[in-house]
């Protein structure tokens, strides 16, 4: 992953053909698990991967998506060639009176502006 000028985080997925900016905000915050046809993003509570690492979202190809009535569709995005659907859980394990539950909240509200474009 680059850092940008902007300290955004550029992220380059050759394999599936695509690129993801993450902003300043979430330095520290999310994680990358790349698989062979998708993604997952993951919510780094305390900024490292341990049991407490929820799902964020994941972003595949809609030909290949499973039934998203088992997930909790979040958006589409559009690159010139494909159709990708990003998705997240029905339920995260964060206390929903903590200060990181906020912060979950605040960065999942985020995700439907993050810039997907091809390479």
């Amino acid at each position: 992953m680059e850092r940008l000028i902007d300290n955004s985080f550029l992220y380059e997925n050759e394999t599936l053909k695509y690129s993801i900016v993450f902003p300043e905000s979430w330095s520290g915050k999310f994680g990358i698990e790349e698989n062979a046809d998708y993604i997952n993003v993951y919510y780094l509570q305390n900024g490292e991967q341990n049991s407490n690492t929820n799902l964020l979202f994941t972003i595949k190809d809609e030909k290949n998506s499973p039934p998203l009535s088992e997930y909790n569709k979040i958006t589409y995005k559009f690159t010139d060639q494909t159709t990708y659907v990003l998705w997240g859980p029905k339920k995260v394990y964060i206390d929903d009176e903590s200060n990181t539950y906020s912060e979950y909240v605040e960065i999942y509200n985020e995700i439907v502006t993050l810039p997907l474009k091809s390479l």
